[in-house]
């Protein structure tokens, strides 16, 4: 299993400051991710996939996948709900 990190404080205060739906939309996300990120990420993205996320799919996710760390590095995330 992976574990979730941060690329810096102002990463993590992004993520911190989206709205609930948002939020929540996002941590649902995070969970199912962190046993196979490799199956979420599309063909051809390599190692550093951006994913949508939410009900009508309007957030994006940019992450590093680590696996030597076992690490998903948050690099981005927009919200455009």
């Amino acid at each position: 299993m992976f574990t979730w990190a941060y690329m810096s404080e102002q990463h993590r205060a992004a993520v911190d400051d989206l709205p609930v739906e948002a939020s929540l939309a996002l941590q649902e996300f995070m969970t199912a991710v962190v046993f196979d990120p490799w199956s979420f990420a599309p063909q051809g993205s390599g190692n550093m996939p951006t994913i949508d996320f939410g009900p009508a799919k309007q957030g994006l996710v940019t992450f590093l996948i680590r696996d030597e760390e076992r690490e998903l590095l948050i690099t981005q995330v927009l919200w455009f709900g």
